[in-house]
């Protein structure tokens, strides 16, 4: 496996990140604690305390590290009551990770619900799996809110579907994670949540999408154990993710590694890394990945820590686990660098859409609005 690079923006400067990192189209952790610290986000939808000091020990750099993070993540938790009164009324859309809920289509299931119903099966999880978002009680008081608003609908209200989770909060068929929720699209004029760290500063999609309805800045929320499925990102764009609360581990693979994530079977892509230790069957899909997985292969799996912003670079395949309950935001975002590797892309899905859309062929106004919806 290879290491993942890591920085502080102490010391590493936007021409050495340029040079470095986005120019050769390499991954990078950088330590921006100093820049977060000056971030709503952070002092408005947090709650901070001292993190306990630990003890010395004989251990490697890495493992003490490692630790150092664990601390600093259990020192800063979500403040659900502050986002809740911030924009509890909002609609979001939340992913099912439960591996019970299954998938359709290789995606993960999806529903559509307020913020404060979210929020209140978070804290019911959360309470329920003995987590930091409160006790027992916590658990109790969200059910019996939620069952209250159900009992108050009849069967044939149109809310009523909606609402019908409630029952099952502490289900582990449910494993919800709020994800590319555009908070910032939405709040723009009133509320400045955070400022685009300096080494993405030129990003000329959101910058464009300004007057636009469409939009490629993120907040995700979601409790330890749910993922994003393996993935690269639209438009083989590049993308920054800091974490305001909590721990995510990263695997990343190059985009010299795409031919053999794809089944020699359906020529499908492989949905989740983690399903090759479970299935022999699924395995023998893919035979050419175990090298680049093996010891000394070109997979990156590491841990990103709260603070640390990971620049995913363009066309790399990554899949994502919060270790904890996690509060990140995420940007995708295009510039000189790396242009044209979107350019590239969009030229084989035009090829594509003509190609399987007959009525395309000739028709250039409706290609472009087949590639218009497909990525806005």
């Amino acid at each position: 496996m290879s290491p993942i690079a890591r920085e502080s923006c102490a010391t590493l400067s936007v021409a050495d990140f340029y040079r470095r990192y986005m120019l050769p189209n390499q991954p990078v952790l950088i330590d921006i604690s100093a820049l977060t610290a000056l971030w709503r986000v952070r002092s408005e939808w947090t709650r901070e305390q001292a993190a306990e000091a630990e003890e010395a020990a004989a251990e490697g750099e890495e493992q003490q590290a490692k630790k150092q993070r664990a601390a600093t993540s259990a020192a800063r938790q979500l403040d659900a009551a502050a986002v809740r009164a911030a924009c509890g009324a909002e609609e979001v859309t939340v992913h099912n990770c439960a591996p019970a809920a299954g998938r359709v289509m290789g995606r993960l299931h999806t529903a559509k619900m307020s913020l404060d119903e979210y929020l209140r099966w978070w804290e019911a999880h959360c309470a329920a799996r003995g987590g930091a978002a409160g006790a027992a009680a916590a658990a109790n008081e969200a059910r019996a809110a939620q069952l209250q608003r159900l009992s108050e609908l009849s069967p044939t209200e149109p809310e009523a579907e909606a609402e019908a989770g409630a029952e099952a909060v502490l289900d582990d068929s449910l494993l919800y994670y709020l994800k590319d929720w555009n908070f910032v699209k939405d709040h723009e004029s009133d509320v400045q949540l955070y400022t685009r760290p300096p080494y993405f500063a030129e990003d000329w999609l959101n910058d464009h999408e300004a007057e636009q309805s469409s939009d490629h800045r993120f907040v995700y929320l979601g409790p330890a154990d749910t993922f994003t499925p393996l993935h690269k990102d639209v438009l083989n764009s590049f993308s920054w993710s800091v974490n305001i609360t909590g721990r995510k581990r990263w695997w990343m693979l190059p985009p010299s590694s795409e031919a053999a994530l794809m089944s020699t079977r359906t020529g499908t892509q492989l949905f989740d890394l983690r399903d090759l230790d479970t299935s022999d069957e699924l395995a023998a899909e893919f035979p050419a990945l175990p090298a680049l997985l093996a010891e000394g292969g070109e997979l990156m799996d590491f841990e990103q820590g709260v603070d640390e912003v990971l620049f995913v670079p363009s066309g790399w395949w990554h899949q994502v686990q919060n270790l904890e309950d996690t509060l990140s935001v995420n940007h995708n975002w295009l510039n000189a660098c790396n242009v044209r590797w979107s350019w590239s892309y969009l030229q084989q899905q035009h090829a594509r859409i003509v190609k399987e859309v007959p009525e395309c062929d000739g028709d250039e106004e409706t290609t472009q609005q087949l590639l218009e919806f497909k990525y806005e």
